[in-house]
């Protein structure tokens, strides 16, 4: 019988996440409480701001990319929210883990206002499951 408390895939991602959310240090630097909004909230934001993000925000949920963010994002032939505004608003689809040329991704699907279309932040596997172990 399987243990009930291990722990895979996203679950992992999500349970580490919400763990290091309740820091207020932490917190702050993805989340506004007067927006009511996830972003990049810190003057330099890093992976685990995006471990963060992918880790925490959930269906309907509203994202602020702000500045800098678009350099958080290196996966070969991506762009990062290829020309939408730093602060226009995005409403959290859903997490989903797909291949890109080989490499396992998670990509957090967006809908956008402006211009209309769904469009995904995207992060690797490995880098995500690296910071959740960092974490434990």
């Amino acid at each position: 019988m399987r243990n009930l408390s291990e722990v895979h895939g996203v679950d992992l991602i999500r349970r580490v996440a919400r763990v290091k959310i309740e820091r207020p240090e932490v917190r702050s630097r993805v989340w506004s409480e007067e927006m009511h909004s996830w972003g990049f909230f810190a003057d330099q934001p890093n992976e685990g701001d995006v471990f963060l993000i992918m880790g925490c925000a959930k269906p309907g949920d509203m994202l602020i990319p702000r500045k800098h963010a678009q350099y958080l994002f290196t996966v070969p032939g991506c762009t990062f929210l290829q020309g939408a505004s730093e602060n226009d608003p995005y409403v959290v689809l859903e997490l989903k883990q797909f291949y890109i040329d080989g490499m396992s991704m998670y990509g957090l699907e967006l809908l956008s206002s402006n211009p209309p279309m769904v469009c995904q932040i995207l992060a690797q596997h490995k880098v995500l499951f690296k910071i959740a172990w960092e974490s434990l």
